[in-house]
């Protein structure tokens, strides 16, 4: 029991006959008819003091007041900054407090606490989450994911994935799969595109000259096949072209003198001499031809030719298929091209011989014209290579 002020503590007056105590922080004694402080204060050097927040007193008396029990608040009306509290207020569910509280928090974002006077609180596990306030925490759904402690859950990343719910971390799509974010399952890749690593967003086209071997997997076309891009399978390169080397996107036309009647085939052949390239139609072709064709009579060509040549004048080709062409005889020419024989030589005239044949041993002589006899010279039969002189006594004084 404390005396109410310095003045009231040297007085004998009674307090239970005199109204000496304050009536606010102070109560009269029953027991001793001395004044005390009342609940909700404390004497702090002989003057009722009323306790601070976090603190409470119950009853009147001499006592100290007394901190919150941990799970409880004390104030007057819930607010922080009152003071006077007589009582503990337990915290509600979904807020929390340690010893001393004015007031009790809520409970954060990633943590959670159960029923009410919760004097501690524990962080969600991963691949969980909880907003505040919570009493527990919730799983994070398929294709998400969170860390222990987590406000909320996050989506799994492109090319990752979650399966079932209250995932810690999301798992890369194996090889031949995606996905985009937010995935509980990796997608296959469709027909002409594959994935050939782990943890792919997207899958790429199969580039053209490859094949789709698989959804993780493609390959070269073989020589003599060719693909474009997104192909599942090559094609055969068609006839009138080759294909030399392996992964062609298109395949390149025989070139002049060559053809071939075959698909998905890595090279072409050379013409035969004496024949020429031609198309489906058989009509002739310079590329991209599908087959070779005899050279008709007094045309001719040699290995390689795309078409065949006529006969030069001097010069004649017999028959089919010929490889070359020959010079006329002695005695005979021919003066236009394209001829499949020589003319003789009328009598009174001769075909000379004008080029000497390759190994310079003989005469060649290809001749483009028959020629008159001089003045002195003279041929009786037709078929002259050169015109006779006249003999002893005989003269001519004519050509031809």
């Amino acid at each position: 029991m404390l005396l109410c002020d310095v003045a009231r503590s040297a007085t004998t007056t009674d307090c239970s006959v005199a109204a000496v105590c304050d009536g606010t922080s102070e109560v009269c004694d029953s027991d001793t008819s001395l004044c005390t402080c009342v609940a909700g204060y404390e004497p702090i050097s002989t003057i009722c003091t009323a306790c601070t927040s976090g603190k409470f007193k119950a009853a009147d008396g001499g006592g100290d007041c007394t901190p919150a029990t941990a799970g409880y608040f004390a104030s007057i009306s819930g607010s922080p900054s009152s003071s006077e509290a007589t009582g503990q207020t337990i915290c509600v569910v979904g807020k929390y407090s340690s010893a001393g509280a004015s007031e009790c928090s809520a409970i954060p974002a990633g943590f959670y606490a159960t029923g009410s006077g919760a004097s501690t609180i524990t962080n969600c596990d991963a691949g969980q989450y909880s907003y505040t306030g919570a009493t527990v925490c919730t799983d994070c759904d398929a294709g998400e994911y969170s860390g222990s402690g987590a406000s909320s859950c996050t989506d799994c990343t492109a090319g990752t994935f979650s399966s079932t719910a209250g995932t810690e971390t999301c798992s890369n799509c194996g090889v031949g799969t995606y996905s985009s974010a937010g995935a509980t399952v990796c997608t296959t890749c469709s027909s002409g595109r594959y994935a050939d690593t782990e943890g792919s967003t997207v899958c790429d086209v199969v580039p053209a000259g490859k094949y789709g071997v698989s959804a993780s997997s493609v390959s070269d076309c073989a020589a003599g096949e060719y693909s474009s891009a997104g192909a599942t399978e090559c094609t055969d390169c068609p006839v009138g072209t080759k294909g030399p080397t392996g992964g062609l996107a298109v395949c390149e036309n025989c070139g002049a003198g060559e053809y071939q009647g075959v698909a998905g085939q890595s090279s072409c052949i050379t013409a035969t001499a004496g024949y020429y390239t031609v198309d489906a139609n058989l009509d002739q072709v310079s590329v991209a031809a599908v087959d070779q064709a005899e050279c008709q009579d007094t045309l001719y060509s040699e290995a390689g030719s795309s078409s065949c040549s006529s006969a030069d004048a001097g010069y004649y080709v017999t028959g089919t298929a010929q490889t070359e062409q020959l010079p006329c005889a002695l005695g005979r020419f021919t003066s236009t091209t394209g001829n499949s024989m020589c003319a003789q030589a009328q009598a009174g005239k001769y075909a000379a011989a004008i080029d000497t044949d390759s190994d310079g041993t003989g005469v060649s002589s290809a001749a483009t014209s028959e020629v008159n006899c001089p003045v002195g010279r003279y041929s009786a039969a037709a078929g002259a290579s050169a015109c006779d002189p006249c003999g002893s006594g005989d003269y001519t004084g004519q050509v031809g």
